[in-house]
């Protein structure tokens, strides 16, 4: 694994990994002032009742539109022998030229689209074209769910990227996105069997607990994740549609969790 693997020196890490969500469970510390004494009584300090999970290495955050598309476009330009993607919006011109270099440099480049993405109009028709024209391999998303709303880069089979973000302008430039680099085997396994299962219109297999695959398990996984909440619960969301994950929250709130949204 070469070097474009190591997320730069100042990244954020995250403690768990989800597909579509990036959510923060934060459990407030409060530090007591110790006050002056005359002469100062050895003490032992307490046992935590909270032990800080160890962030695992294979994990990194980045955050938008602070951490700029360089982390994106770096990976792909770096590309050894394949990248693989699924997109629900492609807008980027940086984009879609550094899928075009990979491809014009003899690496595999696969794709998925969303065909009718909501207020698209017919932008990914072009770019699909466009990709296709330069070599890519390309299809559309499958009929059997409504919505490919998917954002995911792989590049080399062991660098992988999930986001917010479509492949926008407004999201390297405006938007408040988040996105993970997931190095773990695991993890990028069942997101390639996932891939490939779309790719030809199959039924995927899913057996990692850590990954939340929608429309399949991601409602069950987001309402424990909601009601397993001792302390807090913030939230970052364009919308609040859902009546289910609402009221789960008031419960919440109404138990004695702080809940921000």
């Amino acid at each position: 694994m070469n070097n474009r693997h190591i997320p730069p020196k100042g990244w954020r890490t995250p403690n768990r990994f989800s597909r579509f969500v990036v959510a923060s469970l934060i459990v407030a510390l409060l530090t007591l002032p110790l006050a002056c004494r005359p002469t100062p009584i050895p003490t032992i300090a307490p046992v935590p009742t909270t032990i800080p999970t160890p962030t695992p290495d294979y994990l990194s955050l980045f955050v938008l539109p602070e951490d700029g598309s360089d982390v994106i476009l770096n990976a792909i330009n770096d590309a050894d022998e394949s990248v693989t993607f699924v997109m629900y919006l492609i807008t980027n011109r940086n984009f879609i030229d550094a899928l075009k270099s990979a491809e014009a440099r003899g690496i595999e480049v696969r794709g998925m689209m969303e065909l009718n993405p909501y207020g698209g109009g017919s932008s990914n028709v072009d770019v699909f074209s466009e990709l296709v024209e330069a070599g890519a391999e390309m299809k559309w998303d499958p009929r059997s769910i409504k919505y490919l709303h998917e954002k995911m880069i792989l590049v080399d089979g062991d660098l992988m990227f999930v986001m917010t973000c479509n492949m926008t302008s407004s999201a390297f430039t405006a938007n408040r996105e988040y996105g993970l680099i997931d190095t773990n085997p695991d993890h990028i396994a069942e997101v390639v069997r996932v891939f490939e299962a779309d790719w030809n219109r199959q039924d995927p297999a899913l057996d990692n607990p850590l990954l939340v695959w929608s429309p399949i398990n991601a409602r069950a996984e987001l309402l424990e994740l909601i009601d397993s909440a001792q302390s807090s619960i913030d939230l970052e969301q364009s919308s609040m549609l859902d009546p289910e994950i609402e009221q789960h929250l008031i419960d919440a709130a109404r138990r004695g969790v702080t809940v921000r949204y």
